[in-house]
């Protein structure tokens, strides 16, 4: 593919363009492959941001020992500055919105815990299942616990055995051994 680029940019496959490598980095003990100036990646970064003498720039952040890289800031305090316009800004430990919960924010206000509970049930306090559908099953004079749609485990069985008729009531006449000992 390199040799059709260079043949279709510029006429001839064997083209050397100017900005593809041309040796190897000109520090003293670097192997890498020039890009620029005659250095590697590496060696250019740190000779962009070097004073005139070589020595790299602190960050301009007082404390901060980073090697400074653009508008006098090192690449942490630069994307703060970035983002919340003060390169100093560190963000603040929230706690859980729900009084009396001292644990660490997690999401929409809430602790982990508290968080799960709203998705799982709808409220930040603890419920039983059957509890948020209702304390027993639709069918009347059932006092069954509900599990699905409202109904307990026999209906439900029911309704989905006989199409939806969770009233239906087996006529068939169970057959009994009537020999005696």
């Amino acid at each position: 593919m390199k040799h059709y680029m260079r043949w279709y940019k510029y006429g001839d496959p064997l083209f050397v363009s100017a900005r593809e490598p041309q040796g190897v980095c000109k520090v003293d003990g670097c192997e890498g492959i020039s890009r620029s100036c005659g250095l590697c990646k590496p060696h250019y970064r740190n000779w962009l941001v070097a004073d005139k003498d070589g020595t790299q720039r602190p960050c301009a952040v007082d404390g901060c020992h980073g090697v400074r890289t653009s508008r006098g800031l090192c690449g942490k305090h630069y994307r703060r500055q970035y983002s919340h316009g003060d390169p100093t800004w560190v963000r603040t430990a929230k706690a859980c919105a729900v009084d009396g919960c001292d644990r660490a924010y997690h999401a929409r206000g809430l602790c982990k815990m508290h968080y799960q509970r709203v998705k799982r049930s709808g409220g930040v306090f603890p419920q039983r299942y059957n509890q948020s559908l209702g304390d027993l099953c639709k069918v009347p004079d059932c006092d069954g616990v509900p599990r699905a749609r409202g109904w307990c485990k026999k209906h439900y069985n029911k309704a989905h055995n006989h199409d939806g008729d969770v009233l239906f009531v087996d006529t068939r006449q169970s057959h009994k051994c009537k020999v005696e000992d």
